[in-house]
């Protein structure tokens, strides 16, 4: 489900119901409601078998919110959460001023006045005239930081679900405190489930699978004696009309038919209770008519008597009234209702395979969710992904596919990344630079040219010990070494060598209402350089770092991350050259389209160099645009402008640096450890000093392999 932005729902405290449906909402409620701040994610449910008007597709409905205290409006469009589900949610951000605190007010308003252009007018003319009460609701806040608006129609609905709401943290705090028995940890394979659930958490889903069986087996028994009863009613029914002349027997066709006229009226219009008595009445009437029967059976889903409808439906003889499939498809929809996973998979599968137009589609959708309920992600794959290949799917359908498509390569992701320990990767590559710079710190693409081109090699090594990988936190070790190597010896002094030794901590969560991730780096640096062109690489510069970067996920289809860099260089050769040195840097990232495989991003950087020596110090503004996008021959293309600026203000004779680059990249996997990327570099620099001034060139092809333990 997509977030749309209206407003933002934070509740502070407890879980909350309010409650109103006895008095107009204009009336002094003597009963305090609590106020809630503004500014945070918000989830509306609700459950309405009347908005469910077709059982194969996600229909969409409106709610109204309101504030208490200022009387401001928003209409929430609601979607259902599945085909067939009755069950809408909304989740969304609404931005109301500067308001700090506000009472909210959720109504359910006649779907067809809220279609009106001047729907608010009459909607506050009901509220008014207490036409239109507030409907009772319970609030709670996830662990994530969103508010979850859970709304009722009767206050008594309310209470019960609070009760159970107790009762399931109740149960959950039980499952946490609980001890995995010997025979589950033994059983602890390396599947998802295993690496996503702890062993407690999966003993207490083995356990509940053996609840559910127990109940099911039950209900099972219950429903033998059920159809033996409903046999001998039918049984019954067709003596009595047998012994019926042919007159009274057209007569009472003739109502059946009135009265089952009547109930789908009743149904149309939502009150299943009325066409639940009135199709029974028609199947008394005219047992023959096995269409009766049948709208029967779903009147009874409709009122949660699912036990019995799959009794009533499994007795309904194939006719030419209605389409067995869709018999079928409600008989699914019946297990699923009672967790009876897999008689619903069994008959999901079985609907699936006759292709039909409209049910397919959402027989696979179901599929899925009963594979992804009991932790079979990567079977729930393909049921999904036919869910996206049928050209007769419903587009919210599709969506609701894709989120779970998602969910599933999230979980998959993070159980591949929690069996590996130890992560290398090795890089070497191949270069010809065509003014190759001298540098004399860790700024490697700033330096002084040499006006002289040549071949280099580059070895770019790193090896990573990973002890913590959980869902909300990382902490490893890394030691990684930058080796260049130039063919002519003239440009020796040209060729770092840079050891880092690095221990990231990550921290994942969230921030306001945004998906975050923490990552504090402390690491070390020394880099070695033959900058005397003696043949020997000397200790040029040791160095002491810290980085703190926060990434937010702001929708889909947005990640912002801000890093800070703090480093304290130490030259054991030019003490004017040891500096403190700040970087303030941000990445904003968009993707481009759905299948997230063309990105466009942007970086804006501004460092500060605050060397002891004045020749030293330096300014520096970074800014660079990329775009990302799959090319020719299942390659990747990468294309890049950057530009920066360094100002040496407090040199003896101050200068100033213009850098524009221009960088091409086209990558492309040769197996699935290993990785070629060509790289093509044009560079123009313009100083206020012509010694610094440059143009420069380079190609390099690369080869990356990456293996871990």
């Amino acid at each position: 489900m997509k977030l749309r932005v209206v407003v933002a729902i934070f509740l502070f405290g407890l879980d909350t119901i309010s409650f109103a449906e006895d008095k107009p909402v204009e009336a002094k409620d003597p009963r305090p409601r609590k106020s809630v701040s503004t500014n945070t994610a918000m989830s509306i449910n609700y459950g309405s078998a009347k908005w469910n008007t077709d059982p194969t597709k996600i229909d969409s409905a409106s709610i109204v919110f309101r504030d208490g205290k200022t009387n401001k409006t928003a209409l929430i469009i609601v979607d259902e959460s599945a085909p067939d589900s009755a069950s809408f949610q909304g989740k969304y951000i609404i931005r109301w001023g500067d308001d700090e605190q506000i009472i909210p007010e959720i109504y359910i308003p006649p779907q067809e006045m809220v279609k009106k252009v001047n729907w608010m007018k009459e909607f506050n003319d009901k509220v008014k005239d207490g036409k239109l009460k507030r409907k009772p609701f319970l609030s709670r806040k996830t662990d994530k930081g969103e508010r979850i608006f859970e709304v009722f129609d009767t206050k008594e609905q309310a209470e019960v679900a609070a009760k159970a709401r107790e009762e399931s943290k109740r149960l959950e705090q039980e499952a946490r405190d609980a001890k995995a028995t010997p025979q589950m940890e033994k059983a602890m394979t390396k599947t998802a489930a295993a690496a996503v659930l702890e062993a407690a958490k999966l003993a207490e889903v083995e356990a509940a699978k053996l609840k559910l069986a127990a109940e099911e087996a039950a209900r099972e028994a219950e429903r033998a004696r059920l159809a033996q009863i409903e046999k001998q009613r039918e049984e019954e029914r067709k003596r009595k009309q047998a012994e019926l002349d042919a007159a009274e027997k057209a007569r009472r066709q003739t109502k059946a038919s009135k009265i089952s006229q009547e109930a789908i009226a009743a149904y149309t219009a939502g009150d299943f209770v009325k066409a639940e008595t009135l199709f029974r009445e028609s199947v008394d009437l005219d047992p023959s008519n096995t269409s009766y029967y049948y709208y029967y059976g779903i009147s009874l889903f409709r009122n949660d008597k699912n036990n019995e409808s799959v009794v009533i439906l499994q007795q309904v003889k194939e006719g030419n009234n209605f389409d067995p499939i869709e018999k079928d498809y409600y008989i699914g929809l019946n297990y699923i209702k009672l967790k009876e996973l897999k008689n619903g998979i069994e008959i999901f599968r079985k609907i699936k395979a006759t292709n039909h137009k409209t049910l397919s589609a959402s027989a696979a959708f179901y599929e899925g969710v009963i594979l992804f309920q009991e932790l079979k992600y990567e079977e729930a794959k393909g049921p999904f992904q036919e869910v996206l290949d049928n050209q007769n799917s419903d587009p919210k359908l599709d969506a609701q596919a894709e989120k779970y498509l998602e969910q599933i390569a999230g979980i998959l992701y993070f159980a591949a990344q929690k069996a590996k320990r130890i992560l290398t990767s090795t890089s070497f590559g191949l270069q010809y630079d065509s003014n190759i710079l001298y540098t004399s710190d860790s700024v490697l693409d700033q330096g002084t040219a040499s006006d002289v081109g040549g071949a280099r090699t580059l070895l770019m090594t790193s090896a990573q010990f990973r002890p913590i990988y959980e869902q909300d936190k990382e902490f490893s070790s890394k030691l990684s070494l930058l080796y260049m190597y130039s063919a002519n010896s003239t440009h020796a002094k040209a060729d770092p060598m840079l050891i880092a030794l690095a221990f990231p901590y990550v921290s994942k969560g969230t921030l306001l209402e945004y998906g975050s991730k923490w990552d504090l780096t402390p690491s070390v640096e020394v880099l070695y350089m033959d900058a005397d062109a003696d043949g020997t690489r000397e200790n040029l510069l040791n160095s002491g770092v810290l980085s703190i970067a926060n990434t937010l996920v702001l929708n889909p289809e947005r990640i912002s991350t801000i890093t800070a860099t703090m480093r304290q260089d130490e030259s054991p050769t030019t003490a004017d050259s040891s500096a403190f040195k700040l970087i303030l840097a941000t990445t904003q990232m968009k993707f481009l389209n759905v299948k997230k495989d063309q990105i466009a991003s942007g970086d804006l950087g501004y460092s500060i160099n605050n060397a002891r020596g004045n020749d030293y110090y330096y300014s520096r503004l970074d800014l660079k645009g990329t775009y990302i996008a799959p090319w020719k021959w299942g390659s990747t293309g990468v294309a890049s402008l950057g530009y920066y600026l360094t100002d040496f203000s407090k040199k003896t004779t101050p200068r100033s640096d213009s850098n524009y680059s221009l960088n091409l990249a086209m990558s492309k996997p040769i197996n699935d450890a290993i990785q070629g990327t060509l790289t093509a570099n044009y560079t123009i620099q313009k100083s206020t000093d012509s010694g610094s001034t440059f143009n420069k060139w380079s190609l390099m092809y690369l080869i990356t392999a990456n293996y871990d333990f």
